[in-house]
């Protein structure tokens, strides 16, 4: 009985279909496919962080150098001026331009500029809004420039506020003194620090360079004008004003008193500040 049940079966499962074998018996993979697998995953986990941190750290560039935002703005830098610094407009530019308002100023004996900054204008003057200026004082025959009507008095003086940087007339006015209240006592930013005066003789002048010997010394000095120069000339109660030094030519005879920056350039010249003929006995 039991030979008979045994041979059914084995009759049964003879009959059924017979599958290829990579169809029911899973393939074994390689270890070189797993190997490669892991690899590959690695390898673009890996790219994907290195990517996340140059990302990171090009943003904190971007808002170090630009937003200030990042760690690195509280780094310590090399110390900067907060306000570049401009040229200037030159000490000739707004003498040269006050003496060229003829309307205003038909007779102008005598003229000065001075580099002011707003911390030295005392209250007794109205400086105009700013924080540098040439200022400059005029003196001779003027008239009023806004005047509605005349002047009860005759006005003997002026005086002009320029913005040093643009050279633009910020504000003006004039009075019946023969000198401007006040400006004696500004300073003049546009001198060295410790400046050095001398009174002494011109010996000569060539290719813009003064050859200059202080009275009861043996020693020569050589002066360099610029643009910011300052030409007066004096004799007795009377004396005036210049623009450029060819104006001072024909007075080389009589003493004159120079103020020089003593720091000595590359050349041995001295920056020539101002330069006064004859005696000031005003």
């Amino acid at each position: 009985m039991s030979d008979d049940i045994e041979l059914t079966i084995q009759r049964d499962l003879n009959r059924l279909p017979v599958l290829p074998e990579e169809r029911w018996v899973p393939r074994a993979r390689s270890s070189r496919t797993s190997f490669m697998s892991v690899v590959t995953r690695v390898g673009v986990s890996t790219l994907v962080l290195m990517l996340a941190i140059a990302l990171g750290s090009a943003l904190a560039y971007v808002g170090d150098q630009v937003l200030g935002t990042s760690s690195a703005s509280v780094r310590p830098r090399p110390a900067t001026t907060s306000v570049p610094t401009l040229p200037l407009t030159s000490r000739q530019f707004v003498l040269g331009y006050v003496r060229g308002l003829s309307a205003i100023i038909p007779r102008a004996q005598r003229f000065e500029a001075k580099l002011v900054s707003s911390t030295d204008v005392p209250p007794t003057l109205s400086a105009p809004r700013g924080r540098l200026f040439w200022v400059v004082a005029v003196s001779g025959d003027v008239n009023c420039d806004f005047c509605i009507i005349p002047p009860p008095q005759p006005l003997h003086s002026a005086l002009f506020w320029f913005d040093a940087r643009t050279g633009a007339v910020l504000a003006s006015g004039q009075g019946p003194a023969y000198w401007p209240d006040g400006f004696d006592a500004l300073p003049d930013r546009s001198l060295a620090p410790g400046s050095w005066t001398q009174i002494g003789s011109v010996l000569s002048v060539n290719a813009g360079v003064v050859e200059f010997q202080e009275v009861g010394s043996a020693d020569r000095l050589r002066l360099r004008p610029d643009e910011n120069t300052a030409y007066t000339w004096s004799a007795g109660v009377a004396g005036g004003n210049v623009v450029t030094m060819n104006e001072l030519g024909p007075r080389w005879d009589t003493l004159v008193r120079v103020t020089f920056d003593p720091l000595t350039q590359a050349d041995g010249t001295h920056r020539l500040e101002t330069l006064i003929t004859g005696w000031n006995t005003r």
